[in-house]
Parts: structure tokens; C-alpha cells; sequence
């Protein structure tokens, strides 16, 4: 068996190698990547989305710093809307054979709303 003692063979057998391992390590990478980027994603799993509640304040130009209950102060807007939707398919989900019996109301990091959401549903749903 010959060795390769060329420095330039060397070189290109070492870029291979290198690019080889990258390539794998995203491929890997993406492959046992578990974020949920979109609804389909946690519809795969076989989970349940009621809806998707959008910022507030990018709708609303008065929208306060402090939890605001926007679906009595700004019944038109684009979020009550999307209370609306979540408060009906919450009352749809009753009249299935298996009925909701807990909401999961998360997000990836603090204040993201997460208690303006809840105050708002409470708001509508009792």
C-alpha cells in the first residue's frame, strides 16, 4: 500500500474529510431537530391547535403595558377577533366524543403574553 505523502493530496484529503463531517453534522443536526416553528408542526404530533392569538400591540396603536382585557375595551379589533375564534372552537370541542378537559397556553420566553391571553378567555368563555 502506497502513502501519500504528497502535502497537496493531503490538503484535498482533509478538506474532504472536513466538509464531509459538516455536511453530516447539519444534516444530523436538522434531522433530530425538535422545534415547533408552525401550526403543522404540533399538528403532526397530534396535538390540537385552537388558534393563534397575534400581538396586540401590532394592531392596536393605545394597546397599554399593562394586561389589558381587549376584548371588553376594543371588541372590533384584530385579537378579539381571534378570542372569538378560540371561544367557538373551545365550545365546538365540547359536542366531540372526547371533550377538552385542559388548555395549554405556552410561549418560549417571559413576556410574551401569556397572562393577557389567559384574562382574555376567562373573559369571554365564563
Amino acid at each position: 500500500m502506497r502513502r501519500i505523502s504528497n502535502k497537496s493530496n493531503q490538503f484535498i484529503i482533509i478538506i474532504g474529510i472536513g466538509l464531509g463531517l459538516s455536511i453530516g453534522f447539519v444534516f444530523i443536526k436538522k434531522y433530530f431537530d425538535v422545534t415547533i416553528r408552525t401550526q403543522e408542526v404540533i399538528q403532526n404530533r397530534g396535538a390540537n391547535v385552537l388558534g393563534w392569538i397575534p400581538q396586540a400591540s401590532d394592531f392596536v396603536d393605545d394597546f397599554g403595558e399593562e394586561h389589558e382585557i381587549i376584548v371588553d375595551s376594543k371588541p372590533d379589533s384584530i385579537p378579539t377577533e381571534a378570542f372569538l375564534s378560540v371561544k367557538m372552537r373551545l365550545q365546538f370541542s365540547r359536542l366531540s366524543d372526547y371533550p377538552i378537559k385542559t388548555i395549554l397556553i405556552t410561549s418560549p420566553t417571559p413576556k410574551d403574553g401569556k397572562t393577557f391571553i389567559c384574562a382574555n378567555l376567562a373573559r369571554l368563555v365564563l
